[in-house]
C-alpha cells in the first residue's frame, strides 16, 4: 500500500512541484497518472520509491516512511522505468541487462534465471537476448527497460509513458503485459498523456493533476467523460469519447460498452 499524507515537494530552484497531496493506493490496483506536463505526475511517482523525499508531509509504502528506508531497498519493492528507456540501458546485451537488477540485488542464480525467462517472455523480447539495446529501436528499448525492472518481482511497478515509440502492435504487447503483471497481483501506476492507451486498457482508476494538485480522481468512466475536468486538465478525450458526443449520446470508454450501445442503437433503427 502505498499513502501520501499533505505531502509537498519543492525543488531546488524553488519551483513548488507538489502542493498538499493527499493519496491512498491499495495493493494490487491499476492506476493512471494523467496531466500535462509539469502538472507533477512524474515528481509525485518518483516520490514513491524514494528517488525524491517529501519537502513536507508523509509518503509511506506498507507502512514505512520513505524518508528512513533506502532507496536500493525500496527499488526492490518498487520499480520504477524512466521516460527515456536509454537512461536505464548501459550493457552490452539485452540478456545482460535484464539479469543486472536481481544480480546486484543478490538474488539467487535460479531465481535470476526464472526471473529473467519472465520478464522476456511476458514483453515479446525471448528473440533479442544477444542484441546490444543501444542498437534497438525505442519501443524495444522501451519494452528492454520494462524487462529490466520487472525481474526484480516487485510489488509495485511504475512507469512513465509506457507507449511511447510504440506502434500499435506493439502497444497491444505492452497493455497485455501490464495487465498480466497486474492480475498476478503487482501495483501498476503508469504516467501517460496516450489517453486512449487508458480507454483501451484495463486500468481501473485515473487520477489526474494540474500544478502539483490532484484535480480528479475516479475509474476511467467518471474521469475521462467529464469534460470540465478534462478541459481543466488540457487533457482531449478518447477518440470513443469524441464520438459518442458527435452523435448526442451519453459518452463511455470501454471500447467494447460503446461497441455494444451503438449495435443496439443500430438494431433499434432497424
Amino acid at each position: 500500500m502505498i499513502v501520501a499524507k499533505n505531502v509537498s515537494y519543492i525543488y531546488p530552484d524553488e519551483t513548488v512541484a507538489l502542493r498538499g497531496i493527499d493519496l491512498k493506493i491499495e495493493e494490487g490496483e491499476y492506476i493512471a497518472l494523467m496531466g500535462e506536463n509539469g502538472a507533477g505526475k512524474t515528481t509525485l511517482a518518483k516520490h514513491f520509491n524514494g528517488l525524491l523525499k517529501p519537502t513536507t508531509g508523509t509518503i509511506l509504502i506498507d507502512g514505512k516512511d520513505t524518508r528512513e528506508v533506502p532507496v536500493a531497498e525500496l527499488s526492490k519493492k518498487v520499480g520504477y522505468v524512466f521516460q527515456n528507456p536509454e537512461h536505464q540501458l548501459f550493457l552490452p546485451t539485452v540478456e545482460e541487462e535484464v539479469s543486472f537488477a536481481p544480480k546486484t540485488a543478490g538474488y539467487p542464480d535460479e531465481m535470476i534465471k526464472v526471473n529473467v525467462e519472465w520478464a522476456l517472455n511476458l514483453l515479446n523480447l525471448e528473440g533479442l537476448i544477444d542484441c546490444s539495446p543501444m542498437e534497438l529501436g525505442v519501443g524495444e528499448q522501451r519494452r528492454v527497460s520494462m524487462a529490466s525492472i520487472l525481474s526484480l518481482k516487485p510489488k509495485i511497478f511504475l512507469m512513465d509513458e509506457p507507449t511511447t515509440g510504440q506502434d500499435a502492435n506493439l502497444k497491444l504487447t505492452v497493455s497485455k503485459a501490464l495487465t498480466e503483471l497486474n492480475e498476478q497481483g503487482t501495483t501498476v501506476i503508469v504516467i501517460t498523456h496516450d489517453i486512449d492507451f487508458v480507454a483501451e486498457s484495463d486500468i481501473l482508476r485515473v487520477i489526474t493533476m494540474l500544478n502539483g494538485e490532484i484535480v480528479a480522481d475516479g475509474s476511467p468512466n467518471e474521469v475521462l467523460t467529464d469534460a470540465d475536468n478534462l478541459h481543466k486538465t488540457y487533457l482531449i478525450p478518447p477518440q470513443v469519447v469524441q464520438l459518442f458526443q458527435r452523435l448526442g449520446m451519453k459518452p463511455v470508454v470501454s471500447s467494447s460498452l460503446a461497441g455494444q450501445i451503438l449495435l443496439n442503437k443500430i438494431k433499434e433503427v432497424h
